[in-house]
C-alpha cells in the first residue's frame, strides 16, 4: 500500500501524530456515510489517495492542522483479497505513526440479543494500548462496550473476540491490532441494509 499525496498538498500534510478515522465497508454503508458527513461539515481537504492492488484507489482527507485524517472507501476490497488488503493497511497505519484509529463499523441489527435492543444502537471495542481517558471519555457518552454472549460466538484463534455479522474486515483488524499494540477504538453501529442516513448522526 502506498499513500500518493496531490500535488497541492505533497508539502503541507503530516500523518505522524494524526488521528486516523477509518470506515469499514459493512452493512448499511453506515461507515462510509458518516465518513462523508464528517468530510463535509469539518471541511476537510483531499490530501492524496491509498494505492493497493487490492482495493479501487481510496481517498485520504485532513484537516487544516493536522490532527484528524480520513480515509473515504466507496469500493469493496476484490473478492478473497480482504486478509492482504487488511494486512497492507495495518502496514500503512504503523509507518505512517498516526496517534489513534477510530475504526467505523456497522453490524447486523436482526443478529442482536435481548440486552442489545434497548439504548443507544451503538457498542464500542478497545484495543489495550488505547489511552485510558479516550475510553472513559466514550462511556460517558453513553457507548457501551460489546456484550460477551454465548462462547459459540466466539473464535479463540482471535483472543476470543465476539463474532460481529455483518461487520466485514473489521474484526481481523481489530484483532490485528491488538497483536500489534495500535491504540484503536472501533464503534460499530447495528444496521440493517436499505436507507441509515439519519442514523449517521449516532456516530
Amino acid at each position: 500500500m502506498k499513500f500518493i499525496p496531490v500535488k497541492e498538498r505533497e508539502n503541507s500534510y503530516n500523518l505522524s501524530g494524526s488521528t486516523l478515522i477509518l470506515p469499514a465497508i459493512s452493512i448499511g454503508n453506515v461507515p462510509q456515510l458518516t465518513v462523508d458527513l464528517l468530510i463535509t461539515t469539518l471541511n476537510l481537504q483531499r490530501i492524496g489517495f491509498l494505492e493497493d492492488e487490492n482495493v479501487i484507489p481510496v481517498v485520504v482527507h485532513q484537516s487544516d492542522d493536522n490532527k484528524w485524517t480520513v480515509i473515504q472507501q466507496r469500493a469493496p476490497v476484490i473478492k478473497k483479497r480482504w486478509r492482504i488488503f487488511a494486512e497492507n493497511l495495518l502496514a500503512f497505519i504503523k509507518q505512517s505513526q498516526f496517534s489513534k484509529v477510530v475504526l467505523l463499523s456497522s453490524a447486523d441489527a436482526t443478529r442482536r440479543t435481548d440486552i442489545q435492543l434497548t439504548g443507544l444502537p451503538l457498542r464500542i471495542l478497545t484495543t489495550p494500548s488505547l489511552p485510558n481517558d479516550l475510553f472513559e471519555r466514550a462511556t460517558t457518552l453513553g457507548l457501551k462496550t460489546l456484550e460477551k454472549t454465548s462462547n459459540n460466538d466466539y473464535d479463540l484463534k482471535q483472543d476470543d473476540l465476539p463474532k460481529i455479522p455483518g461487520s466485514g474486515v473489521s474484526r481481523f483488524l481489530f484483532h490485528k491490532s491488538q497483536q500489534e499494540k495500535i491504540p484503536l477504538i472501533m464503534i460499530i453501529f447495528f444496521a440493517i441494509e436499505g436507507g441509515n442516513n439519519e442514523f449517521i448522526y449516532y456516530i
